[in-house]
């Protein structure tokens, strides 16, 4: 697995913390089956014996639901979660950058807004893919 986050973990093991592994899951359509996910996700990481947990999420509107249960019931069992996550807040940054809260995702890294115009300054050179050649 190729993701910054798992990849400094490991970095860290038997350093500084004790990385017990991952927990991959789905982001599901309907309320009941997140809540039967977030249920197990929870079950899952106390039965392990975390101390805290890390909760990335990719996407926006139906994954941010997804990602505050599995906040919620992870920290009802007295389990700190950080949350990483994407934005959303619109062009100008105004909007709500997530379609759900919680009061408990009081740890969050943000990944930027991804509705954000970045405007780049034109480029010095160009590589040519088709003739690979520097122009």
């Amino acid at each position: 697995m190729n993701n910054p986050i798992i990849e400094d973990l490991y970095e860290r093991h038997g350093k500084d913390i004790n990385f017990i592994g991952c927990i991959i899951t789905n982001e599901n359509v309907y309320l009941a089956d997140k809540e039967r996910s977030s249920n197990y996700t929870a079950k899952l990481v106390e039965f392990i014996g975390a101390d805290a947990a890390i909760i990335s999420e990719e996407g926006f509107g139906n994954p941010d639901a997804d990602l505050v249960m599995n906040c919620n019931k992870i920290e009802e069992k007295g389990i700190k979660t950080v949350l990483v996550t994407d934005e959303y807040a619109g062009r100008d940054g105004a909007s709500q950058s997530l379609a759900d809260s919680t009061p408990k995702g009081d740890a969050v890294v943000t990944a930027g807004n991804a509705n954000e115009v970045i405007l780049l300054p034109p480029m010095k050179r160009l590589l040519d893919t088709q003739r690979l050649q520097i122009l």
